[in-house]
């Protein structure tokens, strides 16, 4: 889960040098200076535990494990680095835009500085050659089995937009979108059992003692897995997990040092505890409140911020965090009604508490995001066992808050699909828009009774302006645009510019405006508006006048470019 926010936070800050909220604009190679950081933070870490500063020691750590996303904000706010992958491939680069392929080269230095954290780590916490290998490792699988996940979206969604129209088609249609994003997200999870077995180091669990316990326990519980695997860490992580959904598609994972560590009866009430989540279906549970949580956050950035990209991807990250939070108190519950039905399967109170114990260890004080305390939940052991009342009433609350989700999940997915279904139509049209398809488009919104007739009328002039070509994208339109800009020619650039705010291209509502005014002669006007049109466009608009200018006085001294301001 760590790695996954460290993640997030790259993604974060790559969205905010594509945003253009650069801090400086130095070159992209003092970049390179980043990357002895870590290892300079972790001897100053090592000096300081061998002086027994202690806390400080701890502060710095805390500050190496994070230092990767922090210093990749550095360079994508400090430096041209994303400017430069722009020029290098080619890509947009845009955070509302489309996953390329070229996002991997935008990236990279992340997973570089990464790997140099993870191996400033070891050197900082490990005392010998081995163990600093093994901990590398270890952690170098922990790290990409959470990147390889964002990696595959990004290769099935390039994968999807190399075929013409279906990007078009998946951006603009909302129901189409959301339909690809279910169908994304399936593959995703199904795909994840795989991934984690190939990512970490797993093997099946030998023949033997613990293996047969652990078949015992599974038909007690009727839950047959598809394999049982020993999770080799180097012996640097306890813990057990069921990974996958449905019947034969799960996989149950038990770490090197756990299964080294416990007894065959505390060993079979883990694994009862494993399945205990199965059993009462908290993935599922999860993911209903995850999405109701989401489904939330975008009905309320539609009607708060409807047009505002930034704030409504701002309404509905806040919404995220908000289940995070959520998430961890409704975790942390979750796992108590695990270690109950446990408790219930085997009728081993002390199992379970032993192993609880062990796992713990020094740290049998201390609480988690996402677990109570081990002295917390063998307390709850110890109470649930002398009181069922307590029980009943627990499990009370917690199968209506599972109801509340799924009843949530289930109106809001109805409410969303109402929605998405009834802007399918128009939606349409702009996606044949997108492709260049403009008299297949003023075809579609003339059978829109509730079209706007302002904006047909635009379209009827894109489909005239289309003429004998096949198609007229956004991209042709773009190109004449800044053509007709660059030559002065006010009225061409009007009519293009009117076509693409159709579009909905930022900005070129105020282009239009501008060039109406300047092919009508009114030039104060003009200078008006210049100050509102993006810097892209406002400089061709400048070129063209001094064109003009030119033209107008090819004599006169010191004339050439000059802006309206």
């Amino acid at each position: 889960m760590g790695y996954l926010l460290h993640i997030l936070l790259a993604v974060a800050a790559q969205a905010a040098g594509e945003s253009g909220a650069s801090l400086a604009e130095l070159p992209s190679v003092f970049g390179l200076v980043l990357l002895p950081v870590p290892w300079l933070l972790a001897q100053t870490l090592r000096r300081a535990a061998m002086a027994g500063h202690f806390k400080r020691a701890a502060r710095q750590a805390r500050a190496l494990h994070v230092l990767a996303p922090a210093l990749f904000a550095c360079l994508t706010l400090g430096t041209d680095w994303v400017q430069r992958v722009r020029d290098w491939t080619g890509a947009e680069l845009n955070l509302f835009s489309w996953p390329e392929a070229s996002l991997a080269v935008a990236f990279a230095p992340f997973v570089l500085l990464q790997v140099v954290v993870l191996h400033a780590e070891a050197v900082a916490h490990e005392p010998g050659v081995a163990a600093r290998r093994a901990r590398v490792v270890f952690q170098s699988r922990m790290f990409f089995s959470s990147l390889v996940p964002l990696g595959l979206y990004v290769m099935l969604s390039a994968s999807v937009g190399w075929v013409p129209g279906w990007k078009e088609n998946v951006q603009e249609v909302a129901l189409i979108h959301a339909g690809f994003m279910t169908a994304l997200l399936t593959v995703l999870a199904l795909s994840l059992p795989t991934i984690l077995t190939h990512t970490w180091d797993t093997v099946p669990l030998a023949p033997g003692p613990q293996r047969e316990i652990l078949n015992t326990v599974g038909r007690r519980a009727g839950f047959q897995p598809r394999a049982l695997l020993v999770w080799r860490t180097g012996h640097q992580m306890a813990n057990a997990a069921v990974v996958g959904f449905g019947g034969r598609g799960r996989r149950v994972l038990f770490s090197d040092a756990l299964l080294s560590m416990l007894s065959l009866r505390e060993l079979a009430a883990v694994y009862a505890h494993e399945i205990g989540h199965v059993k009462c279906r908290h993935v599922a549970v999860f993911l209903a409140w995850a999405l109701t949580f989401f489904l939330a956050g975008d009905l309320a950035a539609t009607w708060i911020a409807p047009g505002d990209a930034w704030l409504e991807t701002g309404i509905v990250v806040g919404s995220l965090v908000v289940w995070a939070l959520c998430f961890g108190w409704y975790s942390r519950r979750c796992e108590l009604e695990a270690d109950l039905f446990s408790l219930e399967l085997l009728g081993d109170p002390e199992a379970m508490m032993s192993a609880l114990e062990r796992v713990g260890g020094r740290s049998r004080d201390v609480a988690g995001w996402r677990h109570f305390s081990t002295a917390a939940r063998v307390g709850f052991l110890v109470e649930a066992w002398r009181n069922p009342d307590l029980v009943q009433r627990f499990r009370r609350r917690l199968r209506r808050l599972a109801w509340l989700g799924g009843v949530l999940f289930v109106l809001l997915v109805g409410a969303q699909a109402w929605g998405l279904a009834q802007r399918f139509d128009q939606d349409r049209v702009r996606a044949e828009l997108a492709v260049g398809h403009w008299e297949r488009a003023v075809e579609r919104a003339e059978r829109i009774e509730e079209f706007d007739t302002e904006i047909l009328e635009v379209l009827r002039a894109g489909a005239e302006r289309q003429g004998e070509r096949e198609r007229l994208t956004p991209a042709d339109l773009e190109r004449e645009l800044t053509t007709e800009l660059r030559r002065a020619d006010w009225a061409g650039g009007a009519a293009d510019a009117e076509l693409l705010a159709v579009l909905g291209w930022p900005g070129l509502d105020t282009v239009g405006e501008l060039c109406a005014h300047l092919a009508a002669g009114r030039r104060v006007q003009g200078q008006t508006l210049l100050k509102d049109c993006p810097q892209r466009w406002a400089i061709h608009i400048r070129e063209g006048l001094g064109a003009g200018e030119q033209q107008a006085d090819p004599e006169r001294p010191g004339s050439g470019p000059r802006s309206l301001q």
